[in-house]
Formats: C-alpha cells, structure tokens, sequence
C-alpha cells in the first residue's frame, strides 16, 4: 500500500506541544516535510529534532498567531523553501473559562484572533498556491464544544462554532478544484491547554481541567486525525464520550440539555475549588 504522506509538505501550526506534537512526530513517520508553527521557537526547534530523528524534513517558523500581517511572508517562506504546501493543519488554540458577566472582553477579543480569526487569516495566505495546483487540503482542529454548550466556555465555544460555519462553507466552494477541507472536533484530551487557559481575571488557571485529566491520550486523538485526513472525511468527531453526547443532543435534545445541567453541577464544584 503507498503512503498516503509521503512527500507531502505539511505546515501545522501549534506545533510546540499538546495535538500539534503528537501530529508531528506521528506525520515525521512517513516520510514527510514538515512547517512546524509555533510562538515558542525553542519547543519547536526540539519538536523538530525529534522529527528529524524520524528522517522528516523540517523547517522552523516560529509566529504569533495575533500578528496577521506577518501571514503572507510567513507562507511565502515555506513556499520558496518547498515550492508548495500539500495539507495545512490549523491546530493552534487558546482557551478560556468564566461567566461571560465577569471574563474581560479584550479576553474574549484575544481568543478569537487566535482561535478564528488567524485560522481565516493564514487559509486566505495559503489558499490561492493550492487552487495553482489544483490539489490540497485543510485541516481545521475545532472542538466538540463548538456542538456542546458548556457554561462558562462561551467565548472557547463560539470560537470553535465558528470555525465549523466557516470551514464547511469554504470546503463547498473548493471541493472542485481537487481540494480538501476537513474539520475535527476532538473533546477533553490529556495536553496542557486547561492550564494555559484564562480565567474570570483574563489571567493563567495554572490548573489541570478534570476533564482533560480523564481526557483522551495525545497520541490516541493524534492518529485518529490523521486517519481523518487520509480518508479526506469532512467532519469527525474524537473522544472517549463526546461523539456519543453530539449524537445525543441531535436525536434526543431534551435528553442533552437535562443531561449537561447534571454534568455541570458535578464539574463546577471542581473546578471553583481550583481556579
């Protein structure tokens, strides 16, 4: 059987840790050249040498995913450095928890840019060399809350909703010109991002999600969406529980909503101890 990657250039983009290794290291398996993106250029020069231990080429562009207008030399980069780009991972994420009366607005603002508005941002760069070539796909790494609404994820969840209007629609009007467009809804999954996330302040947590702690391993949920790019689906769900619950709340809403006020009672005692 061919390998499906070999050859092909693959630029993802948080890169540094959590999925965005986990991807990395996996894709450095099969004979790829891969763009790893990341803020933090040290985590990413040491995921790139694991990758090049695993005979993967690899190039280091480090990027602020909130500098927008650094995008277009960003791209052109990688495309003087590999003369095109054959799968686009937008993986980078920040997240955030707190009543939307108290989470800061310039929190929320912050969130969006990086969640939404860069994955918009770095498509429009990279788009136009896919449709040159007439081949290429984009992989968008939503969430499963962009399908459950969870209380005091509403700036997280409607970030990750976003991505799913915006990436379907785009998936529609390239679909014949021999592209791509898949988005991927993994739920909790062991990696740091809790931690990282804000609060009600739009400061740090520094404190693991009970969630995430139960989560889905990295490199499980990894491979899961690589299968999902080979099979070129347009939408798939990742998690122990989460694909069950999405199914829920389509064919028994009622079920859903009482189900997800008894859930979050259980959590926020949890999690307010904590943050």
């Amino acid at each position: 059987m061919s390998n499906y990657f070999a050859n092909k250039v693959i630029w993802i983009t948080g890169a540094s840790s959590g999925i965005g290794e986990a991807l990395a290291l996996a894709l450095a398996q099969e004979n790829t050249c891969l763009v790893l993106s990341a803020r933090r250029e040290e985590e990413l020069s040491r995921v790139a040498k694991m990758c090049q231990e695993k005979k993967a080429e690899t190039l280091v562009l480090p990027m602020d995913l909130s500098s927008f207008d650094t995008f277009e030399a960003c791209t052109q980069l990688v495309l003087e450095t590999f003369k095109r780009i054959d799968i686009l991972i937008l993986n980078a994420g920040i997240s955030g928890y707190g009543r939307v009366v108290k989470v800061p607005f310039w929190a929320e603002q912050e969130l969006f840019n990086v969640n939404f508005l860069s994955t918009i941002a770095l498509t429009k760069a990279v788009l136009p060399s896919m449709l040159d070539n007439k081949k290429g796909q984009i992989i968008a790494i939503a969430s499963a809350l962009a399908y459950i609404e969870y209380p005091e994820r509403a700036p997280y969840a409607a970030s990750k909703h976003a991505m799913l209007g915006y990436f379907h629609s785009l998936g529609f009007e390239v679909e014949g010109h021999g592209l791509h467009v898949g988005v991927v809804c993994p739920g909790f999954v062991k990696t740091s991002l809790g931690k990282k996330a804000f609060n009600e302040q739009g400061k740090p947590c520094n404190v693991e999600n009970p969630g995430q702690k139960e989560g889905l391993a990295v490199d499980v949920c990894a491979q899961k969406i690589i299968k999902s790019i080979k099979k070129r689906k347009r939408e798939v769900y990742i998690g122990r529980y989460e694909p069950w619950v999405i199914r829920l709340r389509r064919h028994f809403p009622r079920v859903y909503f009482s189900m997800l006020s008894f859930i979050w009672r259980h959590w926020q005692k949890k999690l307010k101890e904590k943050i």
